[in-house]
């Protein structure tokens, strides 16, 4: 049996009213590798993101990174009469223009049920700073989620980048359609030759 997500149907979803983009409200950067770095630090770096107004949202300064780095979002949607919140329903990453990344959670087999822990960064989670969406597949993760993007898709590696500037756009949207949009600038340097 699969779980379908209950807001897709339309007998539910025609009773809500919805007019409020989800809220971005925090951004991890996680280095994957030894010799990877934020901000020249070997640890998550978990940043507070600011809104320049509805549905549109950034990070203060630009963020260096080195090497093989995965982004994590915290994020919360509620519709016009939920009090609840909810995570959003569809995501887009895009470094420079160029998509990476989609992810859409319209329903999960029963057999891979017990792997939603992979979904969320867990280590943010057991630090009790809530549920941190991974914008990035790690190995082994058959979630139904990604568009059939391969294991990898969503991770940055500066190794295939040329040092500098560059622009990273979340989007994420709500089963109404309500998009919101988080823009970040890096710094990348190339990986340490150690």
């Amino acid at each position: 049996m699969n779980a379908i997500n209950p807001f897709l149907s339309r007998q539910f979803s025609s009773l809500l009213q919805d007019n409020v983009p989800p809220l971005f409200h925090m951004v991890a950067f996680t280095p994957l590798e030894r010799s990877s770095r934020v901000h020249g630090r070997v640890r998550v770096w978990v940043v507070n993101t600011k809104r320049e107004r509805s549905g549109e949202f950034s990070v203060d300064g630009r963020v260096s990174l080195r090497g093989k780095i995965g982004i994590s979002v915290r994020v919360t949607d509620q519709s016009d009469v939920l009090k609840h919140r909810t995570g959003p329903h569809r995501f887009e990453m895009y470094l420079d223009g160029k998509r990476i990344f989609t992810s859409a959670k319209n329903f999960i087999t029963g057999s891979e049920t017990y792997q939603i822990a992979t979904y969320y960064d867990r280590s943010l989670v057991r630090k009790k700073m809530g549920r941190f969406e991974k914008l990035y597949i790690e190995s082994g993760n058959r979630l139904p989620f990604y568009n059939r993007l391969p294991e990898g898709a969503g991770l940055i590696g500066t190794a295939n980048l040329e040092p500098g500037p560059h622009e990273l756009t979340i989007l994420t949207w709500d089963l109404s359609g309500n998009r919101s949009m988080l823009k970040i600038d890096l710094l990348t340097f190339e990986p340490s030759r150690r």
